[in-house]
């Protein structure tokens, strides 16, 4: 005797007679020994569908966020909803934040309309700081052409409030390329704001990637005014 298997126990049938006719029925508790019974296919309905009707700003869906941003000496918390719908043709977000003196606290509201080829986006907000206010209106438009591997994008718009008024411009190019082995990517971008001075800024950047490795770089020119760099970035504003 063994507990091991020896090999296959074969049986000889003592005669090859034909299945009985029709099949048995068998019960249900011996599958998976036997085969299940087959699905029963139900026939296609065809049937008439509505008439068409425009999308307009679909089903606008609602959400919320909570945020908090955390550095040496600023600390926000942020809140906010957003209405949408599924593809985002209208985006509507009403952000809040409160904070410290060294953090951003205040309010907006951002929105975006993308039913038409050119996007257009508006952000009201107003923003406290510690002693400084900045509260403003700003309206931007952006244009996109997309083809297989490249994207062109121009931006433009303007910002109406305190502590001043600008208008800016932006324009962009990306492409790729992609190969069995290898794929590379390059962009340009090309911007310029200007108010009481005029600050203008290029960017270029590159990527490179064979199998498992990628090799990046990025370069960003800055003239004109001077601007403010530093501190934790705010939705609000």
């Amino acid at each position: 005797m063994s507990l091991d298997p020896d090999g296959y126990a074969v049986r000889v049938l003592p005669s090859a007679a034909a299945a009985p006719a029709p099949r048995p029925v068998y019960e249900a508790s011996l599958v998976p020994a036997i085969p299940p019974p087959p699905p029963v296919v139900q026939p296609f309905a065809a049937q008439e569908v509505g008439a068409p009707r425009a999308y307009g700003i679909g089903r606008q869906e609602f959400g919320w966020f909570l945020g908090q941003d955390v550095a040496p000496g600023q600390h926000a918390t942020e809140l906010g909803v957003r209405f949408g719908d599924v593809v985002g043709r209208l985006d509507t977000l009403l952000i809040g934040s409160l904070a410290n003196d060294g953090g951003q606290r205040g309010a907006a509201v951002v929105t975006a309309w993308r039913g038409w080829p050119v996007e257009v986006l508006a952000h009201a907000f107003r923003a406290e700081e510690g002693a400084l206010t900045r509260d403003g209106l700003e309206v931007r438009a952006v244009w996109t052409r997309r083809a297989a591997l490249h994207t062109l994008t121009f931006e433009g718009g303007g910002l109406a409030g305190q502590p001043r008024d600008l208008a800016f411009a932006e324009a962009a190019v990306a492409t790729r390329q992609v190969r069995t082995a290898w794929s590379a990517s390059q962009g340009l971008r090309l911007s310029v704001d200007t108010g009481d001075d005029t600050h203008w800024r290029a960017v270029a950047n590159g990527a490179f990637r064979f199998g498992g490795w990628r090799l990046a770089a990025r370069y960003q020119h800055d003239g004109g005014a001077t601007v403010d760099v530093g501190g934790l970035p705010s939705s609000i504003v």
